[in-house]
């Protein structure tokens, strides 16, 4: 990683707005993206190294040779150059460190890969051997063919190790980390990495990419940063602090890396970007902390000074060891207006030395004199409905501390939260002001109206239905309507089933607010009689069944069944709703147990027959008393 083709010009400031002012001096504003990386490597995924900021190209694929995933790198195209994909364990760089504890000493290196390499580049794959911590082997291979399919790379070892090692690195880039010859579209996929002639592998090589790590990147919005750097919650106000750190070098590289923050991008003759300035006089200040690792290292800030595009002046300072944090003032009378300032700051001072390695730097509530006041702004949806959530979003500017929200008629009808919530009670124009401060105090406060619409009432239709045809439901209460069929329209025909109710959900939306409601289409639930009772008619020569017909809907008629035979019973009778709720059993045709009561007892059970010529479950068996006159 000597040389990466990029210069980013794009500048940062996407969304935000700062003038006359540090751009998120408060440095509450990230951009958090996560990805995943093998475990126990690590990857190119947005590495930023000699100001090139990396896409997310080492990836997870599941075209496996083995297993289920593998490990593709590819060399991609980014705004004005290409950035080169990497894997490593360690830094193979002039002097590697890291690595893998290993103790085996292989003859030789497999794996299985897929390449697509384009004139003129090719992939590379190496592996360092050390043995207390002096390199004792050093195998570097080029992959200059494209292969569709995994193809079995085998090499043995030359020379072969003179000693058993200690420690292994292996890395792999998508294009020739140490020529800087990277072109898009140039890519190595792989899979099941292996040592052979050994008794097994090291503990934490994961060569078939089985094993994976969900992994955070951020990005501080408004500054170019490289190097250690990581968003801190040990605050000197607000959420957040930026912290830069001293590193050991990175991939394939002997440098210290030092922790950088920069309003601009610096290239090999200028910084491009860079926040609007035009004052001459001012002052900037700040609360940092710092912990070297080396007494003789201090961190350090750069304000330039450009007009036009060429370089004015400077103001800068040299920050020394603070545990705890700590008020800075850097004041600048510059002789002529400029036109664009830009900020750098960095973890240790130059020339950066290995015993720095370690330092750490916090730095937090970055303002300028200039811009003490606080400029009051929010965001809030310009609609919302009765009884639910609206969410208001400050976006003031010049470091912000306190606030205070006004929102007559709402719940809460104040607040001092950054970030508050609030509901309405009733429908209208709410007005919602608000006013942010800081240590100096707080600028002129600011009012946004948000139309508040009352949450339709829907109603829905709902069919009784023998089913077998289609209906219609009708939906009104609101302006629109979705139903969960996906149609759209205020009534909808829908085929009704011939067994079972069917509900359907509509929603309605008036002026942005909706509710539900269900529109069913019910198919008749035929129910199950009983039978008051069996008894015998006055002259004692026919069997009586009894019930009670009030009790049931939708009937149409009362089936009798008689057993015939150990439980099977057979149709009798038919008995219409409109007549008597009885029946004398006569039938001595079906049989055969013919149903007369001076032979025997009988069960009887009962069913019923709705209007849609449904037939319900047979009820529970009544019998008749048969008595014998000895």
């Amino acid at each position: 990683m000597k040389k990466i083709l990029l210069t980013l010009i794009t500048l940062f400031f996407a969304g935000f707005t700062f003038s006359q002012s540090v751009p998120n001096g408060g440095f509450e504003s990230w951009i958090v993206n996560s990805y995943q990386n093998p475990k126990f490597f690590e990857t190119s995924n947005y590495k930023l190294d000699n100001n090139v900021q990396s896409p997310v190209n080492a990836t997870k694929v599941t075209d496996a040779y083995q297993g289920s995933y593998a490990l593709k790198l590819t060399t991609m195209a980014v705004p004005t150059g290409t950035s080169f994909a990497f894997f490593a364990n360690g830094n193979p760089g002039t002097n590697p460190t890291g690595g893998i504890p290993y103790s085996q000493k292989p003859t030789g290196i497999k794996f299985f890969y897929k390449s697509n390499i384009m004139p003129t580049d090719t992939a590379i794959f190496l592996a360092i051997f050390k043995k207390a911590g002096s390199v004792v082997g050093n195998y570097f291979y080029k992959i200059a063919t494209t292969h569709t399919t995994y193809t079995l790379f085998n090499q043995t070892l030359s020379p072969a190790l003179p000693v058993f090692p200690d420690t292994v690195i292996i890395a792999s880039a998508s294009s020739n980390a140490f020529s800087g010859n990277a072109i898009p579209g140039n890519s190595l996929q792989l899979d099941s990495i292996s040592f052979t002639g050994v008794a097994f592998q090291p503990a934490n090589l994961n060569g078939n990419f089985e094993l994976w790590q969900t992994e955070t990147d951020y990005k501080l919005n408004g500054w170019n940063v490289s190097g250690g750097f990581q968003r801190t919650t040990d605050a000197y106000t607000g959420n957040y602090a930026l912290e830069l750190q001293t590193d050991p070098p990175g991939f394939g590289d002997g440098q210290v890396q030092v922790g950088r923050a920069m309003t601009g991008m610096p290239t090999q003759t200028t910084t491009l970007g860079g926040t609007p300035y035009s004052g001459q006089i001012d002052t900037m200040f700040f609360y940092y902390k710092y912990l070297p690792s080396n007494p003789t290292d201090s961190a350090r800030i750069f304000v330039n000074f450009k007009k036009n595009f060429v370089y004015l002046s400077n103001a800068n300072a040299l920050l020394p060891q603070a545990p705890t944090y700590t008020l800075k003032k850097i004041p600048w009378n510059l002789a002529i207006a400029p036109d664009t300032m830009v900020i750098s700051i960095e973890s240790s001072k130059w020339p950066v030395q290995n015993s720095f390695v370690g330092a750490d730097f916090k730095i937090d509530n970055m303002y300028l004199k200039s811009q003490k006041f606080t400029v009051s702004n929010f965001t809030a949806p310009t609609t919302g409905c009765v009884g639910q959530t609206i969410q208001l979003n400050d976006i003031s500017i010049n470091m912000p501390n306190t606030w205070n929200w006004i929102m007559p008629g709402g719940s809460p009808s104040s607040s001092i939260l950054q970030n508050p919530t609030v509901t309405f009670s009733t429908p209208g124009t709410k007005t919602i002001t608000m006013n942010a401060g800081n240590q100096f105090g707080s600028g002129a406060s600011i009012s946004k109206t948000i139309t508040i619409y009352s949450v339709p009432g829907i109603a829905a239709t709902s069919i009784l239905t023998c089913g077998g045809g289609s209906v219609t439901l009708n939906a009104s209460g609101a302006t629109t309507y979705t139903w969960s069929t996906g149609q759209t329209s205020q009534n909808i025909n829908v085929s009704a089933s011939t067994s079972v109710t069917t509900n359907y959900t509509v929603t309605g939306t008036t002026g942005g607010c909706t509710n539900t409601a269900i529109g069913s289409v019910i198919i008749p639930f035929v129910e199950t009689p009983n039978i008051c009772m069996v008894t015998v008619d006055t002259l004692g020569d026919n069997n009586v069944i009894y019930w009670e017909k009030t009790l049931y809907d939708n009937v149409d008629s009362f089936i009798v069944y008689r057993e015939i035979y150990n439980n099977v019973y057979q149709r009798i009778a038919a008995i219409s709703k409109n007549a008597y709720s009885g029946y004398t059993d006569t039938a001595r045709s079906i049989g055969p147990a013919n149903g007369d009561p001076n032979t025997t007892s009988y069960k009887y059970k009962l069913q019923i027959r709705d209007t849609c010529g449904h037939y319900g479950v047979l009820s529970k068996w009544h019998q008749t008393i048969f008595i014998q006159d000895q």
